[in-house]
């Protein structure tokens, strides 16, 4: 009887090897380039969003509200879907609101960029 991390044809240490390299982050160069494009495309999402979202705060608090806006507001989707529709800003909510599209921008940028990792290293047995 094999063990825990056994392949079946008694080659324990063969078989584990194998399973480590499937299962575990290799830091090798092109993947921290991978990891350094994440942090670099997500801080540049998170900015534009921000942008977006600090124009239209402002522009509603100063009263100057109007349809060619209405592309900035598609930037904040979907997180925008989690506001109530009489949305009344202050200062505590747009600063909430802010570190809401920074998490979404970063996740969203993470988890496309596991995408491609994952289709561009894909794990073989």
């Amino acid at each position: 009887m094999g063990g825990l991390l056994s392949n079946g044809r008694g080659g324990n240490a063969a078989g584990a090897r194998r399973l480590l390299r499937c299962q575990t982050w290799h830091r090798s160069k092109e993947q921290r380039s991978v990891n350094n494009r994440v942090w670099l495309l997500g801080s540049g999402l998170a900015c534009v969003r921000l942008g977006a979202l600090w124009l239209l705060v402002s522009r509603e608090w100063s009263h100057q509200q109007s349809l060619s806006t209405l592309p900035l507001i598609l930037l904040l989707f979907p997180e925008g879907l989690l506001l109530p529709a009489p949305m009344i800003w202050t200062l505590r909510t747009a600063l909430f609101f802010s570190a809401v599209l920074v998490v979404g921008s970063f996740t969203a940028v993470a988890l496309f960029g596991l995408a491609v990792g994952w289709l561009k290293y894909p794990c073989r047995k």
